[in-house]
C-alpha cells in the first residue's frame, strides 16, 4: 500500500494490451493523511471455547473498514503465553470483519497482550494500520487502550510492563529493553572487578592499622 502522504504516487493501468504506468506529483499535507479513513480495530473480546476435555481461549478481534476500498488486513496477537499469532479479519468495504485467534492461555487466566493491524508485514512501519493493548478474562470485562504502532519481529515477546523484547535470550528490564547474554557477561566481569578492588582496599586498610 502506498503512503497517502507521499509526494510521488504511481498509478498502473492494466489492459489486454501493454501496461501503462503514470507517475504524478502531489502536495498532500499532514491533515490530508489524517482525514483519510483506514481500517481500524473496533473491538477485542476474550472467549472461552472448546470442550471440558479440550478447553480453549480465543481472542476475537473486530476490524472496521470505513472505506469503499478492499484493503488487505492482517492482525498479529502477542500475549504473555502466546507468540505472534496471525489472523485475517476480512473486513469488506464499509463493513466489519472478525479474526479469531486461539491463545495458549487457559480459560480461567487473566490475559494481557497487544493486537497489531497491518497490511502485509507487521515488522514494517509502512504497513501499519492500528494497534491496541488489552487485558481481561474470557467471558469477562476486557480493557482496551489505543497504542502508537510499534513494528515487531517474529521473535518478539510481549511483557505487560511495556518492556517487550525482540531478543529471545534477553532478560526484561523495568522501563523497557532487554539485557542480552553479552551484556550479562560484561556485567559479571564488572561486578567481579569491583569486588576485587574492594578486597584490596580492605587489606590495605588493615595493614595501615
Amino acid at each position: 500500500m502506498q503512503d497517502p502522504s507521499a509526494h510521488q504516487q504511481i498509478v498502473k493501468i492494466h489492459a489486454y494490451g501493454p501496461t501503462i504506468q503514470h507517475t504524478y506529483n502531489a502536495t498532500p499535507t499532514a491533515a490530508d493523511a489524517d482525514d483519510m479513513p483506514l481500517p481500524q480495530i473496533t473491538n477485542v473480546d476474550l472467549v472461552a471455547n472448546g470442550t471440558p476435555a479440550d478447553p480453549r481461549t480465543e481472542l476475537h478481534v473486530t476490524v472496521e473498514n470505513p472505506t469503499p476500498h478492499a484493503h488487505r488486513q492482517h492482525v498479529v496477537v502477542s500475549t504473555e503465553e502466546t507468540g505472534n499469532a496471525v489472523g485475517r479479519p476480512e473486513a469488506r468495504p464499509n463493513e466489519t470483519g472478525t479474526a479469531v485467534i486461539e491463545l495458549n492461555e487457559p480459560p480461567d487466566a487473566v490475559v494481557r497482550g497487544e493486537v497489531r493491524l497491518y497490511t502485509n508485514d507487521y515488522s514494517d512501519m509502512n504497513d501499519s494500520l492500528d494497534m491496541v493493548e488489552f487485558a481481561g478474562e474470557p467471558e469477562g470485562n476486557v480493557t482496551v487502550e489505543n497504542r502508537t504502532y510499534e513494528p515487531i519481529h517474529p521473535n518478539y515477546h510481549y511483557e505487560p510492563s511495556g518492556a517487550g523484547s525482540d531478543d529471545g535470550d534477553g532478560v526484561g528490564l523495568p522501563g523497557g529493553g532487554s539485557l542480552s547474554g553479552d551484556a550479562l557477561l560484561a556485567a559479571g566481569f564488572l561486578g567481579a572487578g569491583t569486588l576485587a578492588i574492594g578486597v584490596i582496599l580492605a587489606v590495605g586498610a588493615r595493614r595501615r592499622y
